[in-house]
């Protein structure tokens, strides 16, 4: 499932905010089947005090709601340290939860990203399934002409040799904005949690499980496990190496034999092995 919406950059106003943290990230969240598990002290965005600039105005917890095993998602919903007028979201993934917002057993860092916004108006959007989602809250205008004025996440449950969802982790990325880093996190379901990666790493191959079309070169990134090897690659997030694509529209890949949307973003150079590298989020 997927949803866009376009709203005004100035979160300011009270009614715009929680448009766009209740109406549409909660909301869509939630329809696309994730379960909203209350929690002492969190909120409903979509009737929340607008927070101050640089402040969240308080979480939700989300857990996980496939056949597979269940994991918890935190997200803090709050308005832009380097623009005030901004979104700003964290993020949070773990294997439990304590009744007051606090996850633990086996989590990912705390991840805190906010966009440098600027006039007019922004169109956002929204993807994900039970288990799996991709918020990008991107920045004035609806051509991602500025990668700082993304806020991005994906996460996606890891995959097995036929891309279906096992019970072995989670695996997240995430694009650098204006606040925050440009990362990849494997978050196994137990044993040792392996380092964060600074890119998406990733092999541009033929060999590689996506289609290649044309002259454009997909990739698909593979995380380190901790385990000596690498995860199946993903289907959360694709990289090409083709800087002629039209950013804020979807292209068709075939991953483990399905064609699946994704979402072509600017992201140029900081996400994977390549220089000249572009993000695309899934996006169906």
């Amino acid at each position: 499932m997927f949803a866009t919406t376009t709203l005004s950059t100035d979160l300011t106003v009270v009614a715009t905010w929680r448009s766009l943290m209740g109406g549409f990230v909660d909301a869509n969240i939630r329809a696309f089947g994730w379960t909203y598990t209350p929690q002492t002290g969190d909120i409903d965005p979509s009737t929340a005090a607008l927070p101050t600039a640089g402040t969240f105005a308080g979480f939700r917890i989300y857990k996980s709601n496939d056949v597979n095993a269940n994991f918890y998602l935190r997200v803090d919903f709050g308005l832009g340290t380097y623009n005030s007028a901004a979104p700003m979201l964290k993020y949070q993934i773990g294997t439990t939860v304590n009744g007051s917002g606090v996850l633990g057993g086996q989590t990912s860092i705390a991840e805190t990203l906010a966009s440098q916004q600027s006039g007019g108006t922004a169109r956002h959007y929204i993807s994900g399934d039970a288990s799996r989602l991709m918020v990008c809250l991107s920045g004035a205008g609806s051509s991602f002409a500025d990668i700082n004025n993304y806020v991005i996440f994906s996460l996606h449950r890891k995959v097995d040799v036929n891309g279906d969802g096992t019970d072995d982790g989670v695996e997240l990325f995430q694009i650098g904005t204006f606040a925050g880093s440009t990362l990849s996190q494997d978050i196994p379901f137990s044993g040792t949690i392996p380092a964060t990666e600074s890119k998406w790493p990733c092999i541009f191959t033929a060999a590689n499980p996506a289609t290649v079309g044309g002259n454009n070169l997909y990739g698909i990134p593979q995380l380190f496990s901790g385990a000596g090897s690498n995860n199946n690659p993903t289907l959360a997030v694709a990289v090409t190496d083709a800087a002629t694509l039209t950013v804020a529209t979807t292209k068709q890949l075939t991953v483990y034999g399905q064609t699946r949307s994704y979402l072509v973003t600017n992201g140029i150079g900081v996400i994977a092995q390549n220089s000249t590298a572009r993000a695309m989020l899934r996006y169906d």
